[in-house]
């Protein structure tokens, strides 16, 4: 029987997508979008994932990335690291690290957000720029996601 939280991953990620994640990730996915979607991830690449919950997006990242990237799933909760830690280990994978912190307590995003316009494009711009000159970041939809300039 799947859970209702299933259903908010059935309708946020395609079945291609929920093919490569374990159950326990589906089963707990309480997001709002499909960020990877729109994120340019390449092989190789290093990807922050902000609020990791259960971990479907720093799972599908991970493979994105393949094994010479890296995934760093970061939450405040414990349990929510607990979760991802144990959904990746159930996908085989072995390049994501968890990380448990407040966004708040990363100073290149502590520095960008204070100093930003309270709009999404704004705030991911300016995370892009203070984190890293060849970072991408993105939230969500397309519109959210800030590029290298």
């Amino acid at each position: 029987m799947a859970s209702p939280a299933g259903a908010v991953a059935r309708k946020l990620y395609s079945a291609e997508e929920l093919a490569q994640v374990p159950q326990i990730a589906i089963d707990g996915a309480l997001g709002v979008a499909s960020p990877l979607r729109h994120a340019g991830i390449e092989p190789g690449d290093t990807v922050l994932d902000l609020g990791c919950g259960y971990g479907i997006d720093t799972i599908l990242a991970a493979r994105h990335t393949g094994p010479a990237g890296r995934v760093i799933a970061l939450d405040f909760l414990p349990a929510m690291l607990a979760r991802t830690a144990d959904a990746v280990a159930q996908a085989g994978l072995h390049n994501v690290d968890t990380l448990h912190a407040d966004i708040e307590d990363i100073p290149c995003l502590t520095t960008a957000l204070t100093r930003s316009s309270p709009t999404a494009s704004s705030i991911c711009a300016r995370a892009r720029h203070a984190c890293s000159p060849n970072a991408a970041v993105c939230s969500g939809p397309a519109e959210s996601c800030a590029s290298p300039t």
